[in-house]
């Protein structure tokens, strides 16, 4: 085990003003970091994923199941664990690549309650009438 990874913990936690919160926890691991095999590389891209690198770790209970993993500065999003006896790979891939949630916010509603929908006018939408074939004479 030559190289040290950082696994960083996400938990959500609400500030003094209401508003939700990442906070982060990080801690260093010893890994080894393998590239990722051809046949697993073509198999993840065929249902849409792009693993990009692999940390082998010694012993499994290093894991706490963080998502987030930095190696020299780049920040990876775990894609997958795979269990070898004692030892565990984690497959990532750059995190810039990962969709990023955004909960909707609801739209305020109008002073004085729900606003109703126009009317639309008699007869329906009108249709603009076809021009003549031929052009005009």
């Amino acid at each position: 085990m030559n190289d040290i990874i950082t696994l960083v913990a996400q938990k959500m936690t609400i500030d003094t003003e209401g508003d939700q919160v990442v906070e982060e926890s990080t801690r260093n691991i010893f890994c080894d970091v393998a590239s990722i095999g051809m046949k697993e590389f073509y198999e993840a891209q065929a249902v849409g994923l792009k693993p990009e690198i692999k940390f082998k770790i010694a012993d499994n209970l290093d894991y706490s199941n963080e998502q987030i993993v930095i190696f020299n500065s780049v920040r990876y999003r775990v894609l997958r664990t795979y269990r070898t006896g004692i030892a565990l790979e984690i497959i990532c891939y750059t995190e810039v690549n990962a969709p990023v949630y955004v909960a909707p916010t609801p739209e305020p509603e109008p002073e004085g309650g729900t606003p109703t929908p126009e009317p639309e006018p008699e007869g329906g939408t009108p249709t603009p009438e076809p021009e003549p074939e031929g052009g005009t004479e």
